[in-house]
Formats: C-alpha cells, sequence, structure tokens
C-alpha cells in the first residue's frame, strides 16, 4: 500500500510538472508572440479586475525569468460615469503567479512613466483621482470606486517616474499646486501598505516635497481599501517653502494664517480608523508674520488664541509642536521654542 501511494504521489508530481511545463511553453511561443490579437480579452479581464472600462491600444510582451512582462500602449481607464479617467502611454508590467490562486489579474510590478494626473480633494471625506472619486471612510463609496481602489492596494508594486500631478484642493478653495518631476513608489503586502512620493513645486513656492505613509490593516477586511480601519502614519517634509503659499493646500485649518514666511517644515501625524491621533511638526522658519485665527477655529493643531490679539510678525521661530486628542479636549504644546522679534528680542 505504501509502495502504491508513494508511485501515485510521484506521477502527481510527473503531471503537474509536465502540465506546468507545456503550459509554458505554449504560453512562451504560442500565446505571447501573438499578444496582440489577445487585446480584447486582456480589457476585458482587466476592466473585470479594476472595476471600470480598461482601453488598450496595443501590446508587446517579452520574457524575463519564469514570468513573462507586459508592455501596454495607450492605456485608458474609464470613470464610473462613463468619462476618460485615467490615461497613459505606456504601462509596464510584470505579472504575479498570485494571479492564478486569486484568479484576478495581480502583478509584481507596474510601473508608469510620464504620467499627467490630477488629484482632487472635494471634501474632507473623499479624494478624486482623474474622476475617480474614492472615499477616505467606510460609507459614500460606489461599487466601481471600491473595487477599483481594493485592487490598486492588492498589487505587490506600483511605480509612477517622472511624472506631472496637480493637487486641487477645492476644500479649502486653494489654487492649483502643479507639481514636476513627480515620483510615486506604492509597496502593498497582505497586512501592510506603504507609498513615498517625492515632487518638485513651483519655483516660487518652494524645494522639493518628500511624502511617505505607512499603514497596516487588520485581518479579515471585506475591502483592502477600506481606510477607516487603516492604522498608521503620514510624514511630509518640504525646505525653504513659502508658508503663505502651502497653508491652504494642506488637508487641515490651523489656527493662525501666514501673512509672509519662509523655512522648512517637517510633520508626522499618527492615525487610527481614518481620524488623527497625534501630530507632531518641527519649525525653522524666518520672516514670518501670523494672524491668529478665532478660537473656535476646528483642526489636528493647538487650539488657537482670543482673535483679539494683533498680527505679529518674526524674524526668525524654530520650534516643535505636538497636539494629541483628549476624552473631552486636547493637549497641545510647544517645544524648544526659540524665536527673535524684528526688533531684535528673543
Amino acid at each position: 500500500a505504501a509502495t502504491r501511494i508513494f508511485e501515485a504521489a510521484v506521477l502527481l508530481v510527473l503531471t503537474v510538472y509536465f502540465v506546468l511545463g507545456a503550459g509554458l511553453l505554449t504560453l512562451r511561443y504560442a500565446v505571447l508572440p501573438n499578444a496582440q490579437q489577445f487585446r480584447p480579452w486582456v480589457e476585458q479581464v482587466s476592466s473585470q479586475a479594476l472595476g471600470l472600462p480598461v482601453h488598450i491600444g496595443a501590446i508587446q510582451t517579452q520574457w524575463h525569468g519564469l514570468m513573462p512582462q507586459f508592455a501596454l500602449h495607450d492605456v485608458r481607464i474609464d470613470g464610473p460615469q462613463g468619462q476618460p479617467a485615467l490615461q497613459f502611454a505606456a504601462v509596464e508590467a510584470t505579472p504575479s503567479w498570485k494571479s492564478l490562486t486569486r484568479l484576478t489579474p495581480t502583478f509584481d510590478q507596474l510601473v508608469i512613466r510620464g504620467a499627467d494626473l490630477t488629484v482632487t480633494r472635494p471634501d474632507a471625506n473623499h479624494l478624486e483621482i482623474g474622476g475617480i472619486r474614492i472615499a477616505l471612510n467606510s460609507s459614500g463609496q460606489s461599487d466601481a470606486a471600491q473595487q477599483f481602489a481594493d485592487w490598486l492596494f492588492e498589487q505587490d508594486e506600483i511605480l509612477i517616474l517622472d511624472s506631472r500631478l496637480t493637487w486641487e484642493n477645492a476644500a479649502q478653495h486653494a489654487p492649483p499646486l502643479p507639481l514636476t518631476q513627480v515620483n510615486l513608489l506604492l509597496r502593498n503586502t497582505l497586512l501592510t501598505h506603504r507609498a513615498a512620493l517625492t515632487a518638485t513645486p513651483p519655483a516660487g513656492f518652494g524645494g522639493p516635497i518628500d511624502l511617505r505613509a505607512s499603514f497596516r490593516q487588520p485581518f479579515f477586511l471585506r475591502h483592502t481599501a477600506d481606510f477607516s480601519r487603516w492604522k498608521g502614519t503620514l510624514y511630509g517634509e518640504a525646505s525653504n517653502v513659502d508658508l503663505a503659499a502651502l497653508q491652504p493646500q494642506l488637508p487641515l485649518t490651523l489656527p493662525a494664517t501666514t501673512q509672509t514666511g519662509r523655512g522648512s517644515v517637517r510633520a508626522w501625524a499618527q492615525l487610527d480608523k481614518a481620524a488623527p491621533t497625534a501630530f507632531t511638526a518641527d519649525l525653522a522658519l524666518r520672516g514670518v508674520a501670523l494672524q491668529l485665527a478665532p478660537s473656535k477655529t476646528p483642526g489636528p493643531l493647538p487650539p488657537a488664541l482670543p482673535a483679539s490679539l494683533p498680527p505679529f510678525a518674526l524674524d526668525t521661530l524654530s520650534t516643535r509642536m505636538t497636539w494629541a486628542p483628549l476624552p473631552g479636549g486636547e493637549n497641545a504644546s510647544l517645544q524648544n521654542l526659540q524665536f527673535r522679534t524684528a526688533q531684535g528680542q528673543s
């Protein structure tokens, strides 16, 4: 009996080996050289995976190791209402073996170069990427947008290189902020999601911008991109930035209006279930003129002082600001505060 079991196991292994080998040979020498003929099928499968219509102008293939690589040209993703939402001249795609177990297209790496993207913040609870509205909480998400967001955060790695991005903070009525030399890296594992973005703002705005995010999701989520269940950290850094130009671009309300000033800013925000649990900012500023806002001003920063206080100006200002919510209130502090007034006082 043991011999028969062993022989059956060997036969099964050999069968799987030859079936996989035949499949790889067929894929490499019969399917891939004629990939353009399968373009309608690729569009259909991609549309089903993303939950949005996908259109591909042309497909080129090559073999790398044990996996094929695809070069997709003139790629367009339509929004839920059928409007063109995202368009890419070329996308380099390396499939993952996980596609076989998930029964949906999954990629080890997606590389997009020279993209031109627009990201809009219409209100506090949504972002629009090329017209595709993504809810930052668990409600108000369309089925198509939810499926697209889930798919996006289930790919191993997405790279967007040497691209342009326009940030529109409509919720704050801010002017559009065009960014060039945009490089974005998104890496996803089973439970973690990490992103890093570098970009160059307009010359008068300041130096390069560095944004990073690291989040973790719990087990057994119905939707991978249920951001209301994620927990993690956001980090941002900018040098020689024009504070008056920066302030309206931030997705929060500050307790003071910056009339003039430049300097370096580093900030960390801890979030849990889409709510801030801690905020820290290191500031090194010069030529600062501030107008305090009314004390009722909301926001994840120290509460504002009475509006009756006059504006004040400082030659230099450096400090660390911290904030955290408390039951029935909040805790805010300024650490290592150093400043010099226009009269030389400090």
